[in-house]
């Protein structure tokens, strides 16, 4: 072929793919074509695939969107870059094919005709150009979500990924609702590739912590939390605990994974148990207990933690005070507050009473603490303990009275002393006191407490 054949063969190429440009009919369903629309102009602006009422380009040349997104004007000058990055993404050379991307994802929404150009590259074997189609794509918004979908069939482990991550990205930035986003995740999760399943179960916990809950995707998450991958694990148990009791499924395998599993994965599995709030499991009790003698402290604590939140306390309380003792200060502190919590002897009649009453004398050494939050904690357990811990009114006078002892402490105290009660008639007189001390938290806790009908009933001593 002579130099001049070949010139005349390729404008004419170019003129051809021009000419299929400028074709005004509907885009074809399949998304491998070559050639795209182009941007017309005319009043009566030719609307994408799948285009209905309040969707697509509208005859003002306005892009809708049916998923919520604001509606966004296309002017013509805005039209020709379009048309323009469109013709370098199909036929430039690679450099301009990468800068034609990042021209399209800084458009935005105003892309929204590249949509399906963007879908090829995102197919390229170019790890750079896969890169910027995708930031383009999520750049342009809710209905670049389907080309993140087809993209989930690729061979290439690095496409699904900046796939199922650009479609959370999307989600998150758009309030997308699930019923769009889920298949993705469902996808992701069942992928091969570690980091795909990873972007598959944080984009399901978002969508749970949303309120947006499929029974296959529970199931999903539970298959992950066996992951030979510790990390996808992890993430799992999270985002089950997000969902919450709508989990309930999983607790098996939760209990399971707390005590079989290594490192700290044990622990994430005792937060996902006490989100869920599975009290009626006779299993998650006693596997909680005993994750409160595993030698690793996060572990102690995340079962002390638990046990707390879930209420749980007839066979855990032993466990639990002696855990005041523990070396390690944030289980000392993990298992007071457990002990507030816990109550005992709750009738349909009476609230109960605090754990914490059964170990009022180890709280009190714990006053002395080294460590603030220690103390903090162990004020707060005493308050709960009510006038069971009557005789630990000395030292809390004590913590109210020193203006030099941190804030937090004080307010603690104020606290607990108006929660034991109108049974010593010091306590009355300090809290009154504390109304007006020059500590605003101070201050406001003791009236709040001097407020309670214990307070307002009680005779003036």
């Amino acid at each position: 072929m002579t130099r001049t054949t070949y010139l005349v063969a390729t404008i004419l190429t170019l003129l051809t793919a021009r000419a299929f440009c400028q074709i005004a009919e509907p885009l074809p369903p399949d998304p491998t074509r070559i050639i795209p629309r182009r941007v017309d102009h005319a009043d009566e602006a030719p609307e994408p695939d799948g285009a209905g009422e309040g969707d697509g380009l509208s005859d003002a040349g306005e892009a809708g969107d049916a998923d919520g997104a604001p509606e966004v004007t296309i002017d013509p000058a805005t039209a020709d870059l379009v048309n323009q990055y469109i013709e370098e993404l199909l036929y430039g050379e690679p450099e301009t094919r990468l800068a034609a991307a990042g021209d399209l994802r800084d458009l935005g929404p105003k892309a929204v005709w590249a949509i399906y150009v963007l879908e090829d590259a995102l197919l390229d074997d170019s790890l750079d150009l896969s890169t910027a189609a995708a930031e383009a794509l999520a750049a342009i918004g809710p209905k670049a979500v389907d080309s993140f979908i087809t993209a989930m069939d690729s061979q290439h482990d690095v496409v699904r990924q900046l796939a199922v991550e650009a479609t959370r990205r999307l989600g998150l930035r758009h309030d997308l609702p699930g019923e769009q986003v889920m298949p993705i995740y469902l996808a992701a999760m069942r992928d091969e590739n570690n980091r795909v399943r990873s972007f598959g179960a944080v984009g399901a916990g978002d969508l749970g912590r949303a309120g947006y809950i499929e029974q296959e995707a529970i199931d999903a998450l539970i298959e992950l939390l066996a992951d030979e991958d510790l990390h996808n694990a992890a993430l799992a148990a999270w985002s089950l605990s997000l969902i919450g009791p709508p989990a309930a499924d999983a607790v098996d395998a939760l209990i399971s994974m707390m005590q079989t599993e290594s490192g700290r994965n044990q622990g994430v599995a005792a937060v996902a148990l006490a989100k869920i709030a599975p009290t009626d499991n006779a299993n998650v009790e006693p596997a909680l207990i005993g994750l409160l003698a595993h030698e690793g402290s996060h572990q102690r604590w995340s079962a002390a933690w638990a046990l707390g939140e879930l209420g749980l306390g007839e066979q855990s309380i032993p466990s639990l005070i002696e855990a005041l003792a523990d070396e390690d200060d944030t289980v000392r502190a993990g298992a007071a507050n457990a002990l507030s919590k816990i109550r005992t002897g709750v009738t349909d009649e009476s609230p109960g009473q605090a754990a914490s009453a059964q170990a009022v004398d180890e709280l009190t050494q714990m006053l002395y603490d080294d460590d603030t939050h220690v103390r903090w904690a162990a004020i707060w357990a005493l308050g709960e303990a009510g006038d069971a811990a009557v005789g630990t009114v000395g030292e809390l006078l004590a913590i109210l009275d020193n203006t030099r002892s941190p804030q937090q402490l004080r307010a603690a105290a104020a606290n607990a002393l108006g929660k034991i009660g109108p049974v010593d008639a010091r306590i009355r007189s300090a809290l009154t006191a504390a109304t007006t001390d020059d500590d605003p938290t101070v201050r406001k806790v003791a009236a709040e407490r001097l407020e309670d009908s214990r307070w307002q009933l009680a005779p003036p001593q």
